[in-house]
């Protein structure tokens, strides 16, 4: 969460080693998955390919040994890598498993991650009203639950999906955000806050300020 992924990945391959040593599946399933995310490009290291292996395997055990909140966090995980990768269509399947399991058991924080990256596909794909709309819904979710665990990033995403439609009124919002963000310690959230700064001031025409985000 503070932006270091590469000391994450050796600190959950070393807990990944003790698990396996130990023959404990639920600890195995959860490295993977977090070995995972630390390779993904949108909170850590962009080995996309990677990260499509360590994901696959997190599902693979979660599923077996019938460990849902680890299965939910991992399908998300593999749906991103499989986005990554290209294969967008496959991503979205593994993302709408996770949140149809995450809404059976009334989980707000992995339905938003799960609302999140299927608008970060969308978005990718530049379907952008659909895209708005499932960051929306992220938003609502976490303002419902009182949480903040990954508003800022919805609020990022939300904003550039608007300002990729011509709506150059987001700037309170990304700041907002930002500083949510900062005060949470999630560096990783503020860096998708500050690329929608940097893309706003793009579009605005001031160049200067773009470079600075």
């Amino acid at each position: 969460m503070s932006g270091q992924p590469d000391q994450a990945i050796e600190h959950f391959t070393k807990s990944l080693e003790l698990a396996r040593l130990v023959g404990d599946q639920s600890y195995e399933a959860e490295n993977l998955q977090m070995i995972g995310w630390g390779l993904l490009g949108m909170v850590g290291t962009g080995d996309y390919p990677a990260a499509l292996d360590h994901q696959q395997q997190a599902v693979n055990i979660s599923l077996d040994s019938h460990l849902h909140w680890h299965t939910m966090c991992s399908l998300i995980g593999y749906g991103l890598s499989q986005g990554g990768t290209g294969d967008y269509a496959r991503g979205l399947v593994s993302i709408q498993k996770a949140l149809k399991m995450a809404e059976s058991v009334g989980l707000a924080r992995f339905r938003s991650m799960a609302l999140d990256a299927m608008g970060q596909h969308f978005q990718d794909l530049n379907l952008l009203e659909q895209a708005e709309a499932l960051h929306t819904q992220g938003i609502n979710a976490m303002l419902r639950a009182e949480s903040t665990f990954w508003l800022p990033r919805l609020q990022a995403n939300h904003a550039i999906d608007r300002i990729r439609q011509g709506d150059l009124n987001v700037g309170d919002e990304l700041m907002t955000a930002l500083e949510l963000a900062l005060s949470r310690g999630r560096e990783f959230h503020a860096v998708r806050c500050l690329e929608g700064l940097a893309e706003l001031y793009v579009a605005r025409g001031e160049p200067e300020q773009a470079i600075h985000y």
